[in-house]
């Protein structure tokens, strides 16, 4: 799947890792306003689309990451769908090796309509391990992953 990014994740890590915080929802609605909400307004989109924020649940701090990043990709085709796609396992993923991600999958629990057009939103790619997995689970409902936006790539994934 093609995957569009806007900055290197060592740019821009410290702004992501304040996804862990309550001041997090404000600096990741303004880094993803500078760049996904640009991205869209440019982007000569014309086919009616949801955007599917991954793992969208509310955090401990009241706010969803993914969900912040999802609402800019909100156009005239576009629209945001949220809470569609849930893991069920909480296994904290981040700063995880390949390895102990493929031992632990998200195990997706898709919620939405069959038979769409979908864009998969999320903070970073690493591996492409949860992309992959959600792309598979919405397969299985006829939706079709176009793409997926995320704010920031780590290590070989520089598109």
């Amino acid at each position: 799947m093609d995957v569009v990014s806007f900055y290197k994740y060592d740019d821009i890590k410290d702004l992501i890792y304040t996804k862990y915080d309550k001041v997090g929802s404000a600096i990741l609605d303004i880094v993803a306003k500078n760049s996904i909400a640009k991205f869209i307004q440019e982007f000569d989109y014309s086919y009616k689309t949801k955007t599917i924020p991954i793992d969208d649940r509310v955090n401990t701090k009241d706010y969803s990451h993914s969900a912040i990043l999802a609402k800019h990709t909100k156009s005239r085709y576009i629209t945001p769908y949220y809470n569609k796609l849930i893991s069920q396992n909480n296994y904290k993923y981040a700063k995880k090796n390949l390895e102990d991600k493929l031992k632990n999958p998200r195990d997706f629990l898709y919620s939405g309509a069959s038979g769409i057009d979908a864009i998969l939103v999320d903070d970073v790619v690493t591996d492409g391990v949860t992309l992959n997995e959600a792309q598979q689970k919405l397969s299985q409902f006829n939706v079709k992953v176009r793409f997926a936006i995320v704010l920031a790539y780590s290590r070989g994934n520089n598109r």
